[in-house]
């Protein structure tokens, strides 16, 4: 009763608050090919049902870093960390503390899912997930999947999305020690003060845990703009953010009988942000004083069932986004505009699959209820979401493959406004990769995914947003990739590209116009997308304590309008998206110490979808570095102190046109380990 009380209570109770150079172009090609990070490790657990074909790690994750490599290169947020991944735009809006949003292959943030230790993250209140809240802190592992999936730990309603990231914590993790510690204290330029503690008690049969992290950000960083005659500095105003997030979770391992095992794992999380508004950064324009602020709660569940023939995994997630605009300086009658907006949401389902010899039967489904509630006149726009999935694999001698159909359906209500409709669709996914029967070291794959996505409630309802003539969008996306691994004595060499084509039909484009949150909403009609990237990772053990590895990757993909030959946009690039990216980082450990450097180039790119001069934003490069150092002591306690540059050359940029990032910034940082 208590349980049931609480669920009605988070569903219904109270309504809360181009283009560079040819030549340098091929240069970076050229690093390309002397680079690399390290190389992720193929889990064999069976208990978390982690297929791997043969020698060959199969190619489902498009970039992944584990642990060590996310300290390394000490990124300030999810969405710095992932300006690395090839084929991904991030929208950044300001550097710490500023909204970031992914596009992966030209494909919008709303097809890219974001998977909290297995949970959903997004919700269709904006249909995306801000990755700036996502302090990585307590971040085991960080996957991003393109390809299609079929992964028991994965839900269906995520396997089925465009792109996938996949973020794994301490807390949920099964414990390696009686009991483990980690704590964190970072502070950096223009006010960046962070700290993080959490605890776990347990083995790898059983674990109870708990965190809690805050942050705080003034952002006052000075800037000139970059077509400002003048040269004159400014002072970023209005860009202050303070959050915290609380954390705890419990599982356990338990076995019936000689061959089946469980696992059942419980998660709830807190989270408050206080952000600012700072808006555009406009010749002689006046600051702006609006803010946002948004209070997640969250409550999940799982439970999973392992057999030599059978595995499945259910989901339960409870989860509850308050948010608040306010502007104190809105011209109307009132004087302020104060917007309050309840999002619920209630996901669950499960995913399972049988095994006979070779062959691999994949099914499942998921089902959400959505309910949006808000101070405006928007009505209370209700959503029903249904997934499904049946899939199958087989390994054959040479080649592995695997095809799934999933069903899609959703359904919406909106009385007060008459606003009534439904959308079904079929989509097909399937994949065919080598395995090293066929070819040792070398393995190819060729994929294809076909996936849809209704409008957002607030592409859908929004004052100064709302369109309620959108319709969903279709995308396909085609693939083919390769791998080639070369291991011998001490030196690490992997090679990894893809060739891809996307298609999108109704494209919906949301683009800022006054500030973080007001937007224009439109469907584009059609977009294409093709291109390829090409990453190349080298690693060296010179010596006993010095190794060298080294990591670059480069990506060219066109994004064009392909709606209307009329249209004075048509076969232009879409907005902020670059045709050219790349990537560069290098590592060098020695003893206990480790240096990290990494470059980010971002190519030129509109910020709209004319391409002409007024709109063209400059390509930028920016260059990170930092050193730690570990100092480990008795009883496998670990401290580890870093000190390190952002933006060493204090380039003066923005991604998206007028709002600017960072110059030259510093930050230090003390970590415990137990």
């Amino acid at each position: 009763m208590i349980l049931l009380s609480t669920v009605c209570n988070f569903l219904f109770g109270k309504r809360g608050v181009q283009s560079h150079h040819f030549s340098q172009f091929c240069g970076y090609c050229m690093l390309c090919f002397f680079s690399c990070l390290s190389f992720a490790q193929s889990d064999t657990s069976e208990y978390e049902g982690v297929t791997v074909i043969g020698k060959h790690a199969k190619i489902d994750e498009h970039n992944s870093y584990n642990r060590q490599e996310i300290q390394a290169l000490a990124p300030a947020d999810l969405g710095i960390l992932l300006k690395r991944v090839s084929g991904a735009t991030i929208a950044d809006y300001g550097g710490i503390g500023s909204m970031k949003t992914i596009s992966v292959r030209g494909l919008g943030s709303t097809h890219t899912g974001v998977l909290l230790n297995g949970f959903p993250q997004a919700n269709p209140q904006n249909g995306q997930t801000d990755l700036s809240n996502f302090q990585l802190e307590n971040t085991e592992s960080v996957a991003v999947s393109i390809a299609p999936l079929q992964k028991i730990k994965v839900p269906v309603s995520s396997l089925m999305q465009g792109n996938m990231i996949a973020l794994e914590t301490f807390q949920q993790t099964f414990a390696n020690r009686p009991f483990m510690v980690r704590a964190s204290t970072t502070i950096g330029s223009f006010g960046q003060r962070e700290a993080y503690a959490g605890f776990k008690l347990g083995n790898q049969r059983q674990f109870l845990s708990s965190s809690a992290q805050f942050r705080s950000y003034d952002g006052d960083f000075h800037y000139t703009l970059p077509h400002d005659n003048l040269n004159k500095e400014r002072v970023r105003s209005n860009n202050n953010l303070t959050s915290y997030n609380f954390s705890i979770g419990c599982g356990k391992k338990w076995r019936t009988g000689k061959n089946i095992r469980h696992r059942v794992r419980m998660t709830s999380q807190v989270k408050h942000i206080q952000r600012s508004l700072p808006g555009a950064v406009i010749l002689y324009n006046s600051p702006t004083n609006e803010q946002l602020t948004t209070q997640q709660k969250q409550l999940g569940g799982d439970y999973s069932i392992f057999s030599k023939r059978f595995r499945l995994r259910a989901f339960a997630n409870l989860n509850q986004q308050q948010l608040r605009y306010f502007d104190p300086d809105y011209l109307n009658n009132q004087g302020f505009i104060d917007n309050q907006y309840d999002n619920k949401n209630l996901q669950g389902g499960f995913h399972g699959k049988w095994t006979w010899d070779k062959l691999h039967l994949h099914f499942g489904s998921d089902i959400a209820l959505h309910h949006l509630n808000s101070s405006r006149n928007l009505g209370v726009p209700q959503r029903s979401t249904s997934i499904s999935m049946i899939g199958a694999s087989k390994k054959l001698s040479h080649l592995s493959v695997n095809a799934t159909l999933f069903h899609h359906s959703i359904n919406d209500q909106n009385a007060p406004l008459t606003h009534q409709s439904s959308y079904n669709r079929w989509n097909p996914q399937f994949t065919i990769t080598t395995s090293e029967e066929l070819l040792d070291n070398l393995q190819f794959t060729l994929w294809y995914k076909h996936a849809s996505r209704a409008p957002t409630f607030n592409e859908l309802y929004y004052s100064q947003i709302g369109n309620t003539t959108l319709i969903p969008e279709e995308s396909q996306q085609m693939n083919f990739g390769y791998m080639w691994l070369f291991n011998q004595n001490s030196v690490n060499v992997a090679v990894k590209g893809n060739v891809f084509y996307n298609n999108v039909h109704n494209k919906i484009v949301a683009l800022p116009t006054q500030n973080l949150f007001v937007w224009s909403i439109q469907n584009v009609g059609k977009v294409q997308t093709y291109g390829t990237d090409l990453s190349f990772e080298l690693g060296v053990q010179i010596s006993h304590d010095l190794r060298i590895e080294l990591a670059s990757s480069v990506t060219h993909q066109s994004v064009t309008d392909r709606s209307k030959r009329s249209s004075p946009s048509y076969g232009d690039q879409i907005a902020n998206t670059p045709r050219w990216t790349q990537s560069n980082d290098l590592q060098i450990k020695w003893k206990q110490w480790t240096l990290t450097s990494s470059s980010l180039y971002i190519g030129e790119r509109y910020a709209l979808n004319e391409n002409n001069v007024t709109n063209q934003l400059d390509a930028y490069l920016v260059f990170d570095a930092n050193i730690n150092y570990a100092w480990k002591m008795k009883k496998s306690r670990v401290l580890n102190v870093q000190v390190g540059v952002k933006n060493l050359a204090n380039r003066s940029y923005y991604h998206i046109n007028y709002f600017v990032m960072p110059g030259r910034n510093y930050f230090i940082k003390l970590a415990y380990e137990l």
